[in-house]
């Protein structure tokens, strides 16, 4: 490439089918973040996905209920620490310099579950596998990778494990939000960052006088570059290009005035076929504990590594094992432990959060569903020490703000607030209660829901008065809540519905009968005013749906949804209206479902599998499941982002990963399929398909929480009947609903043995366990 002229310069570069474009300024190389792009172009592998302007995927690394973290990228590349530097592995093999592009690369979590994510390299007959794990108490831990080259093939290897320490996030530029430590491009961005200085120390490295990597296992070599000085009008980095000839930087201890300093740690291996390397790394979160005193043979590292991991690996198995489900497709229970334990790692002491690096704070919608899905698998305490620590930040008048950051100094972010928010509060205290029955915790949370309920009251009223009775653009309004911060004012006015009435529910628990009396006539007022309102904007529009928010027709069908699966709220809505709706959707996932299909989503779309269900469209709501599950990011670490592209390369806003307000929406959704109360009675098994029960084994579950205490069943067909064993201390004032899950009519049932006469041609109804039934068809 020549030298730069001119005002600007249009550079078009063209390498392996990446064209990328880039403006230099007269006489000048490009920005640091151009010249990189440059640079990415040439050797993409060396460098994360975003220089390309692609999309890459990581999950979190870090124990249960601590602030720190670190994040793993699907190719095994790691960020310390949030909006910090990278480590990034490379290999050196047969003269050539092998990246994530040359290699073949998945990712697993150990028992396909815990949060002990591993990738996996193959290339030609060399193997690398990178676990990363997490130890030590709160406040006090650190992250631990192993990487392990072995021989696969039938003769010698030998080469050199790369791991370059570069001042580049995993967080792409084009996510924006959130609070970072150590940014180069502007508050909360991805990108750039800084390393002042790097320091090589018999433990390690210092970094920036501020952070540390214990080099555990013994580099056989080591060397540092300056980041600016490559800015020729060559436009080389000539790291890499050292790094192609298998031969490392020349500097040592350094101190970057342009805080932009790299490098590389290598380790040799000469391998025999079958033989293995191991290379042991700790990254402390606070200080510098590491497992061991670096120099240790690879043989004590090992052990102490495998005896972490087995300890890491017993934590996690006894929280994930407190119930059972068990199904014919794995997958979906692999996914459903993986969701739980991701919620512990992204909690920050009593706060819920949906996630640590762009979500590091905590939403009463996000984490009011959590709360309710770690309660299906029995964590009553930890859903109530999230609800007591939000109750403390309830406005004096009554709001419940929609987000929490613990962690600055002005713990409510931005001042925005969402209105949804006074019903997700209301719901998780109440779903509290029907969990553990602790009257003590709901007479103390009274007077904050009746003030939450006082707030949503005063924002009905300001749309009630003669100009919404007589505006012709303002008549679809009346009676509703007003608009929030995101217009999605039926959801809002929906969740504010569900508070209402299980505001009235409470009431009516603790004998407060006056309280009961208004909530009551609240809840009608606003149901009589939202499905006014929804037929107002059909008839006007002349559309069959109902849209998201009363100002327009715009389509969201997941926010009419949550009205469905989340408030309870049917019969708030016009009837043809709404299955137009989820006909609507149906028919948009359908064509997402086609080979070949353009299409952009949200996993928060989730709990439409509840909504399928209690429409009784069981076949849709397990189709959408199975979509759901197949958009994992990356499959193997049974995870989903915010937003996921048909092109998963695609750069896109797409929340944390994992993003556990989705995680949370799973559990939920799954759990459905097996049970869920309504009412007074406990429904089992209306979401499960046909060729589950004709499987080997059927379904069960075991140990599971309800309202109404535990339960426990197995469901599996032997020739044309379908046998069911109900067991547990559940005891629901209105029985047990077991739902057939085969097509055909139920002609005749058996109940420990003795004909039954409560059922039709879709369900039968038991009183108490245990129960043996027999269903014939």
């Amino acid at each position: 490439m020549k030298s730069i002229s001119g005002v600007f310069v249009a550079l078009t570069l063209v390498v392996q089918g990446l064209a990328l474009r880039v403006m230099a300024r007269e006489g000048a190389p490009p920005s640091l973040k151009h010249f990189y792009e440059i640079a990415a172009a040439r050797a993409p592998g060396c460098y994360p996905r975003w220089l390309s302007h692609e999309q890459a995927f990581w999950t979190i690394v870090g124990v249960a209920d601590d602030a720190k973290e670190s994040i793993f990228c699907e190719d095994g590349t790691i960020e310390h620490h949030k909006r910090g530097f990278t480590l990034m592995p490379l290999l050196f093999t047969d003269g050539t310099l092998v990246t994530r592009n040359q290699a073949d690369v998945s990712q697993s979590l150990a028992d396909n579950c815990l949060p002990i994510p591993s990738v996996h390299w193959r290339y030609a007959f060399l193997g690398m596998d990178i676990t990363m794990l997490a130890s030590g108490p709160v406040g006090d831990s650190a992250t631990y990778i192993r990487y392990t080259i072995h021989n696969r093939g039938r003769r010698n290897a030998s080469g050199k494990l790369f791991l370059l320490l570069r001042p580049f996030q995993l967080y792409p530029p084009w996510q924006g939000e959130g609070e970072g430590e150590n940014e180069a491009e502007g508050k909360g961005l991805g990108g750039l960052t800084h390393i002042r200085s790097i320091r090589r120390t018999p433990q390690g490295l210092d970094i920036s006088d501020q952070y540390h990597i214990a080099l555990l296992s013994t580099p056989d070599g080591f060397g540092t570059a300056h980041g600016k000085p490559a800015l020729t009008p060559s436009c080389r980095d000539t790291l890499i290009d050292e790094l192609q000839s298998g031969t490392l930087p020349v500097g040592q201890d350094i101190a970057d005035p342009d805080e932009f300093a790299s490098a590389v740690v290598a380790y040799d291996f000469s391998l025999a076929p079958g033989d293995r390397r191991d290379v042991f790394v700790a990254m402390p979160l606070y200080g510098k504990q590491s497992m061991g005193e670096a120099g240790q043979s690879d043989g004590a590292l090992a052990v102490s590594f495998e005896s972490m991991q087995k300890a890491s690996a017993s934590f996690w198995t006894a929280q994930l094992d407190r119930i059972r489900v068990e199904i014919p497709e794995p997958g979906m229970v692999d996914a459903l432990k993986a969701s739980v334990a991701y919620s512990f790692v992204t909690k920050d002491g009593p706060w819920l959060q949906p996630g640590c690096w762009c979500y590091d704070k905590s939403w009463i919608r996000d984490g009011g569903v959590a709360a309710v899905a770690l309660m299906r698998f029995g964590f009553f305490d930890e859903a109530r020490a999230f609800l007591d620590a939000y109750t403390t930040n309830q406005f004096e008048t009554g709001e419940i703000p929609c987000v929490i950051d613990n962690k600055a100094a002005n713990p409510f972010w931005e001042g925005i607030s969402e209105y949804d928010s006074q019903g997700e509060y209301v719901y998780a205290i109440l779903q509290y209660y029907r969990f553990t029955h602790d009257r003590a915790f709901l007479e103390g949370k009274l007077t904050n829901v009746v003030q939450s309920l006082q707030f949503a009251e005063q924002l009905r009223d300001k749309r009630t008065g003669p100009d919404y009775q007589n505006d012709p653009d303002k008549k679809l309004l009346y009676g509703l809540i007003s608009k929030s911060y995101a217009n999605h004012n039926y959801y809002d006015n929906l969740w504010t519905l569900k508070a209402w009435k299980d505001g009235r529910a409470m009431a009516c628990i603790l004998g407060r009968n006056e309280l009961a009396e208004w909530m009551d006539g609240q809840y009608s007022a606003l149901k009589h005013s939202v499905k006014t309102s929804m037929m107002g904007v059909i008839e006007r529009h002349g559309i069959d749906y109902i849209p998201e928010y009363p100002e327009g027709t715009h389509f969201w069908a997941a926010s009419i949804g949550a009205g469905v699966a989340r408030c309870g709220e049917k019969d708030a809505m016009p009837p043809a209206a709404l299955q137009r709706t989820f006909d609507k959707y149906h028919a948009q996932l359908r064509e997402w479902l086609m080979p070949g299909a353009v299409y952009r989503f949200t996993p928060e779309e989730m709990p439409i599998v509840e909504t399928f269900l209690y429409m009784d469209r069981k076949d849709q709501a397990v189709e959408l499941l199975r979509f759901m599950l197949a958009h994992r990011k990356p499959v193997g670490w049974n995870q989903w982002p915010e937003v996921v592209n048909s092109d998963e390369r695609a750069p896109t806003i797409f929340g944390d990963m994992p993003h556990t307000w989705v995680s949370a929406q799973y559990v939920l959704a799954l759990m459905s399929l097996l049970l869920y109360e309504d009412g007074d009675a406990l429904v089992l098994g209306h979401g499960i398909p046909a060729e589950w029960v004709r499987a080997a084994d059927g379904v069960s579950i075991a140990d599971v929480p309800t309202h109404f205490g535990r339960v426990s069943y197995r469901m599996a067909a032997i020739d044309d009947d379908v046998r069911v064993t109900l067991s547990g201390t559940a005891v629901p004032p209105k029985g047990f609903i077991v739902k057939s899950p085969l097509p055909a009519p139920i002609r005749h049932v058996l109940v420990n043995g003795t004909p039954w006469s409560d059922f039709s041609d879709k369900e039968v109804r038991v009183n108490a366990l245990p129960v043996s039934m027999v269903i014939a068809y």
